[in-house]
């Protein structure tokens, strides 16, 4: 999957959100893309998600380049047309970059509630066979991205 098909998934994984609040008023939380290598806030803009979660991407002599770009922009004074060209290229470049499978959209919790996650972990709303379901968990996965790429790209 491409990066720009996240923002119809953003979507949907926030309307799931949405009515889970209104079903469970006590859940206090935002989405992010996550994996076993990091997450990142669901509806980050798409060089600061690259910053924060690189290991989102597959390998690629893309990434590489998008990565070296970061790593110039960090290192070196550059003026703000020189900065706005670099992150133009960056942004392009990122959105030519494929996901990693591994990927999902889950729940952060604010506030811990127990309670309140052990009766997520069994809702309809979120995928329970990537949800663990033992007390000891606080993983509450909405879908992966793998599955959730039936969307249609907006692009």
């Amino acid at each position: 999957m491409i990066y720009d098909y996240l923002n119809p998934i953003d979507k949907s994984a926030k309307e799931r959100l949405k009515l889970l609040k209104q079903k469970f008023p006590k859940l206090d939380g935002y989405l992010v893309y996550s994996s076993r290598f990091g997450q990142a806030a669901v509806g980050t803009q798409c060089k600061e998600l690259f910053k924060q979660f690189s290991k989102m991407f597959v390998n690629s002599k893309a990434k590489t380049e998008a990565l070296d770009l970061l790593e110039y922009q960090s290192y070196t004074e550059l003026t703000p047309t020189d900065i706005k060209s670099v992150d133009t290229k960056i942004e392009g470049l990122v959105k030519t970059l494929l996901i990693s499978e591994d990927i999902v959209i889950a729940i952060v919790f604010n506030e811990l509630n127990y309670d309140l996650i052990s009766k997520l972990q069994q809702d309809d709303l979120v995928d329970r066979s990537l949800t663990p379901q033992s007390k000891a968990s606080i993983d509450i996965i909405l879908m992966p991205l793998t599955l959730a790429d039936r969307a249609v790209c907006d692009t």
